[in-house]
């Protein structure tokens, strides 16, 4: 009877994939140089950028030259600070970043005759060394390369909305071969093999996919790692663990899954309720009804108010109940699931669900679950 409760309550979970992952429409480069009063380079220094409508944030460091370069950079509207030895010297606000600019330059001079070198420098141009020429080439070289990237990931992305999955894959796999001393870049290419294989109907096919995925994130997580990494590619660990932990899941692997999710948590705790219910959702998907509802209940600790944690910590429960002659005994804490949902999302996806699920067991619809009102509505 057990099995034909949980069999007549199956629903399958839907996953939260990192926003950044599948909802962006574009990249481009942001690049620039940082020199202070006297025309020297700020060495090691830290461009801040942080988007004032999404609070997205890169942080990119200056080399030997006080230059910085990074792609993947999403378009907005950014406050743009300079820190030197974690101090901020000086800001730009209200600095546009947009996709139909393949490049965009912010520079921080703080010289004081800013205008008139500037002006100078434009009538008297100096004269380069041939070594200053070659390394420009070089830059102008690897600015193209860089041009070119974003553009190829910004049309994989285009793929994937439209389902041309094939294409999308194809088009990384270009933008891996030019540009994999990215992490961006193989966490982009195992996107786009994961969301191919979840709507693959061919098994085999399917498989072989995922387990590209997982090659994809192994790589962006190994440069990640390197000490050459840029906060960016550190930044987005969380992330390539998170879609690991799914890949893994999705071959059966769920060891190794479990740990791909619990590094995820560590290394990016402000999303641990996130994380913490994807590896809810998977434990659910493989029949681990007691790991999954322990997993939501520490999604529901780190973000309190994540709604569809209550839901599935629900289902997870109901899925444990028994029979009673002709009543369905749920075990403790179903009902106050169930009804927290309804409290966070009262007209959300899973609400109707939710109330079904209550009348199944016999248990009334609180809809001020926790402040002592509620309906005699089963």
């Amino acid at each position: 009877m057990k099995n034909k409760i949980t069999q007549a309550l199956a629903i399958s979970v839907v996953l939260w994939m990192a926003a950044s992952a599948f909802a962006q429409t574009g990249y481009t480069t942001v690049r620039g140089k940082c020199t202070d009063e006297q025309g020297k380079p700020f060495v090691g220094a830290t461009v801040h950028m942080e988007d004032k409508e999404t609070g997205r944030k890169y942080d990119f460091k200056t080399d030997k030259n006080g230059e910085y370069r990074s792609i993947g950079v999403s378009s907005g509207v950014f406050r743009v600070g300079l820190l030197v030895d974690g101090k901020e010297v000086w800001f730009i606000n209200n600095r546009r970043v947009a996709l139909a600019d393949p490049e965009t330059v912010i520079d921080f001079d703080l010289r004081k005759e800013k205008a008139a070198v500037a002006k100078d420098t434009a009538n008297n141009p100096p004269k380069m060394t041939d070594a200053q020429k070659a390394e420009l080439e070089k830059m102008n070289k690897e600015n193209a390369n860089v041009k070119n990237l974003n553009g190829m990931m910004t049309q994989a992305l285009q793929d994937e909305q439209n389902k041309n999955y094939d294409a999308a894959i194809a088009t990384m796999k270009q933008v891996s071969q030019a540009g994999g001393q990215y992490a961006l870049v193989w966490g982009r290419l195992g996107d786009a093999y994961l969301i191919s294989a979840k709507n693959n109907s061919d098994s085999a096919a399917k498989k072989e996919q995922f387990g590209s995925a997982i090659d994809s994130y192994k790589k962006a997580l190994g440069l990640a790692a390197a000490p050459t990494a840029t906060a960016q590619d550190k930044a987005s660990v969380g992330e390539y663990n998170d879609h690991l932990g799914e890949a893994l899941a999705q071959t059966g692997d769920m060891p190794g899954a479990e740990a791909a999710y619990n590094a995820a948590i560590a290394a990016d705790p402000a999303n641990a309720g996130r994380y913490y219910f994807n590896l809810g959702a998977q434990l659910t998907n493989h029949g681990k009804s007691d790991a999954a509802i322990a997993a939501f209940d520490k999604s529901i600790a780190a973000d309190p108010n994540k709604a569809d944690s209550y839901y599935w910590k629900g289902i997870a429960l109901i899925g444990k109940a028994t029979m009673k002659g002709d009543q369905m005994i749920a075990p403790e804490g179903t009902a106050e699931a169930f009804n927290k949902y309804l409290e966070l999302k009262p007209d959300g996806p899973m609400a109707e669900p939710a109330k079904q699920m209550l009348a199944t067991i016999g248990a009334k619809i609180q809809t001020s679950y926790g402040k002592g009102k509620k309906t005699d509505k089963k």
